[in-house]
């Protein structure tokens, strides 16, 4: 369970994040670079990886939002390769968590077999 002092810059109203400008909210661009595109594999490395930070992790393609740490929430948002996520993090150590989505997400796969 997410502590309700790290979701102050998001409300939850029927489980959609509905964001609100913070002064001092990191935001950041990843192009997912694995074929082909997000799959329950890289969700489950990203929602691990960020789990124990202390930041808010919320990754946004289009009008859809989903929470980092949710790997439900995460494959809802159906990403295909190349697509360009805008991810928004708030916390103590949102660098931290702006880069472990960069590597998980934008570097290459390395758990994906050759072709």
């Amino acid at each position: 369970m997410i502590p309700s002092n790290l979701l102050a810059p998001w409300s939850l109203n029927a489980d959609v994040y509905q964001p609100v400008e913070k002064p001092n909210m990191k935001t950041t661009h990843v192009v997912v670079s694995s074929e082909p595109g997000i799959t329950a594999a890289s969700a489950s490395r990203l929602a691990s990886s960020t789990k124990n930070m202390r930041s808010v992790v919320i990754l946004k393609y289009g009008e859809q939002m989903a929470c980092a740490r949710n790997i439900l929430s995460v494959l809802s948002l159906c990403v295909a390769v190349g697509t360009t996520l805008e991810v928004q993090t708030f916390g103590e150590d949102e660098a931290l968590a702006a880069q472990t989505v960069e590597q998980v997400l934008g570097g290459a796969d390395k758990n994906a077999s050759p072709r």
